[in-house]
């Protein structure tokens, strides 16, 4: 797509949570250098959060990026016990559960939106999905859930959710029981039913390290078969930090992620994608 045809816009829909907000933030800016019109949607603060926090972005990246400051819905605020097992901060899961009001500004935004792009495509963190489950009526919108998790805990956490319609070989079959890990709260979120109207999803990750289970998330059983893409906007080309164990593994990343590899292949297919 050249520079300055917008008439394909992308909506980011991100969790309000930090380590959320900045990877759809640096998907973002990605995107953005690719010359299509971005807009981030969050209240004042997380999206003052977002900016003021980036990690890993160029100065002025953010620049092109269009953010929009939703109202602030009331969020429980719940006094943490330090003697529970489960060390996930107490108050994220009442603030996604909060971010579920703001599904009628976010329809409205996409509504207006829709009247005067080609295609709206809506990129969410799959934790929200119940925040955007109207904007799949809008004739030219098109949505993808993105990952923040790895290719390989999503897929068991869906796999195991769906009772494990399939079997395994080799030492995949001996992974012990998600629900050990993760507090069924967040589990709800992930395997949603407001994801069945996704045209794909986006998993943080290089194929490099998750193809296994990039290839596993796209069988009929688990996803009926919709589109899987590896677009990693974390992953940069830092070899030198990787501990010296990983160094060739690092090496590799490096090669992926750096202009020709197989990362920016695959981010340009997606960009050619959103924009057909």
């Amino acid at each position: 797509m050249e520079q300055g045809d917008h008439q394909v816009v992308v909506v980011m829909v991100p969790l309000p949570c930090q380590s959320h907000l900045n990877q759809l933030l640096q998907l973002s800016a990605l995107i953005a250098s690719h010359g299509l019109p971005v807009h981030y949607l969050g209240s004042a603060t997380h999206n003052r959060q977002a900016k003021l926090r980036s990690h890993g972005l160029k100065p002025n990246s953010t620049v092109k990026i269009e953010f929009h400051d939703l109202p602030t819905p009331p969020i429980l605020a719940p006094e943490p016990d330090p003697s529970s097992f489960d060390k996930i901060p107490v108050h994220l899961w009442p603030a996604t559960e909060a971010y579920m009001n703001l599904r009628e500004p976010i329809y409205n935004l996409v509504q207006k939106l829709s009247l005067e792009m080609r295609r709206i495509v809506i990129i969410y963190d799959r934790m929200v999905s119940e925040s955007v489950k109207d904007v799949v009526s809008i004739p030219n919108a098109e949505s993808y859930a993105f990952n923040c998790l790895s290719a390989f805990n999503l897929f068991f956490i869906l796999w195991e959710s769906m009772g494990k319609p399939f079997e395994l070989k080799g030492e995949l079959k001996d992974i012990p029981s998600m629900k050990e890990f993760i507090p069924e709260g967040p589990l709800q979120f992930i395997v949603s039913n407001n994801l069945k109207e996704r045209a794909g999803d986006i998993h943080n990750t290089t194929r490099l390290i998750d193809r296994t289970y990039i290839d596993l998330m796209g069988r009929e059983e688990i996803t009926g078969k919709k589109s899987q893409w590896a677009i990693t906007p974390t992953l940069v080309p830092k070899g030198d930090e990787i501990r010296k164990r990983a160094e060739e593994l690092s090496c590799e990343i490096k090669k992926s992620v750096e202009g020709g590899g197989e990362f920016c292949m695959e981010m340009d297919s997606f960009i050619a994608h959103i924009s057909r």
